[in-house]
Formats: C-alpha cells, sequence, structure tokens
C-alpha cells in the first residue's frame, strides 16, 4: 500500500524514491518465492522449468489469502474455524472472492503504467520502481487468472 500511496508523490511532487526501502524487499521476495518454488517442484515434482515457475506464480495467488487468516488468527481471539465447500457446492456468493485482489491489481497496474508514462526525464530508479509495482501485482493478477479458471471449470462440469 505504501508504495501505491508513495506513486503521486513521484508523479505530481518530483519526489525521487527511496530505492532501497520500497524496492529491496519485494524484491528479495518475490526472488526467494521464486526460486523456494522451483527448488520445491524441481525436487518433489520432477516439473521442468516451465511449469516450476508456472508453479511458483500459482502459488503467489494465495498470498493475501494467507495473510488475512494469519492476520485474523492474530488479532481475534476465539475466532472459529471456517469450513469452506470445495467443488463448486458452496452457496453463491454475491461478492468475488478475489474483489480485493482485482482492486490491488488494478492500483498496481495502474501506478506502473502512471509511472512509466511520465517519466518523461527517464530517471532509472523510476523504472525500477515501476517494475517493482508490477513485480508485486503478479501475485494478484495470478490469483485473478486461477479464479477465472476456477470459474471455467465450474461451467464444464454443470
Amino acid at each position: 500500500m505504501l508504495n501505491i500511496i508513495w506513486v503521486p508523490v513521484i508523479i505530481f511532487v518530483g519526489v525521487t524514491i527511496p530505492t532501497i526501502a520500497l524496492t529491496v524487499p519485494i524484491l528479495t521476495a518475490f526472488l526467494v518465492n521464486v526460486i523456494h518454488s522451483f527448488v520445491l517442484y524441481r525436487t518433489r515434482v520432477k516439473a521442468n522449468l516451465f511449469h516450476s515457475f508456472l508453479g511458483a506464480i500459482a502459488a503467489m495467488s494465495l498470498q493475501l489469502t494467507i495473510f488475512k487468516a494469519v492476520y485474523d488468527g492474530f488479532v481475534k481471539d476465539s475466532l472459529p474455524f471456517k469450513r469452506t465447500e470445495k467443488g463448486g457446492n458452496s452457496k453463491k456468493s454475491v461478492s468475488s472472492p478475489v474483489k480485493n485482489e482485482i482492486i490491488l491489481a488494478l492500483l498496481l497496474i495502474g501506478s506502473f503504467t502512471a509511472l512509466i508514462m511520465t517519466n518523461y526525464q527517464e530517471i532509472v530508479e523510476v523504472y525500477l520502481f515501476a517494475s517493482t509495482l508490477f513485480i508485486q501485482s503478479i501475485p494478484y493478477i495470478s490469483a485473478i487468472v486461477l479464479r477465472l479458471i476456477e470459474k471455467s471449470s465450474f461451467k464444464r462440469v454443470q
């Protein structure tokens, strides 16, 4: 969220970004996640490089869900365990389960695009920050794509 909030400051005020604080942790976490998934998929599933990369991207799609569950577990006392229906047997919900992912993906992609389009001086740090925003959007885009795949599989089964 801090990166999204910082984008208008860069565009309208012209302040450069604190590169280390806003980019290095995100790029490092992304790299560690991809390497971790590659090692797991290559050793345990014997997947090729392409499928290992796709598995890493798919695993990232759960980041927001896992964060919310861990956060709720720490903050809320005596929270009951909620069992979810599997295989499309649940009641249809009015709101999309990936609503938050859609919002964050749009904000991050929009911020990425805005930074690229307004970087008239071609400042390298701004390109690096824009790339970081794009990398941040990958888990959310992955969650949206996986939801679309899930919905299309429900239609084929019925």
